[in-house]
C-alpha cells in the first residue's frame, strides 16, 4: 500500500472540511425556512384570533394602565395564549410580556363576567359538537 504524503492528506481534509462547511450551510438554511414558516403561520393565528375577538372585547380599558382604549392614540394589541389584550399604547406590551399570566387572568375574567369565555360563533359556523373532526 502506498503511503500518500502528508500535503496530500491535507488536501483531503481540506475538501471535506469545505464540503462539511457547504452541507451546514444547507442545513441552515433550512431551519431558516422552517422557522420563517412557524413565524408566518403564528403571525396568521394571531391575527385570525384578534380578528374573531376584537368586535366582542369585553373591556373598553387599557388591560395594564385602565386609561381608556385610544386615549394615547390607536389603541394597540397583542395576542397572547391565543386570547386579544389591547392597550391604549405600545408602551404596555413589556409589561405583559414580563408577567403575561396575570394579564391572560384579567381578560378571562372579563370574558366570564361578559357572560362567555370566548367570542360568539358565526352564525355560518357549525357548532363544535357538529364539526367533522379531521
Amino acid at each position: 500500500m502506498p503511503r500518500r504524503s502528508y500535503e496530500s492528506i491535507r488536501k483531503q481534509i481540506e475538501k471535506l472540511e469545505a464540503k462539511a462547511a457547504k452541507l451546514e450551510a444547507a442545513a441552515d438554511d433550512k431551519k431558516k425556512k422552517a422557522v420563517g414558516q412557524v413565524v408566518t403561520l403564528m403571525k396568521k393565528l394571531d391575527k385570525a384570533a384578534a380578528d374573531a375577538q376584537r368586535k366582542d372585547y369585553p373591556l373598553t380599558t387599557c388591560i395594564v394602565a385602565g386609561g381608556e382604549l385610544g386615549s394615547m392614540g390607536e389603541p394597540s394589541e397583542m395576542v397572547v395564549a391565543g386570547r386579544l389584550l389591547r392597550f391604549c399604547c405600545a408602551s404596555c406590551h413589556p409589561k405583559v410580556k414580563a408577567d403575561p399570566l396575570r394579564y391572560l387572568r384579567i381578560i378571562d375574567e372579563a370574558w366570564r363576567a361578559k357572560g362567555r369565555y370566548l367570542p360568539e360563533r358565526a352564525a355560518d359556523e357549525p357548532a363544535r359538537e357538529n364539526r367533522k373532526s379531521d
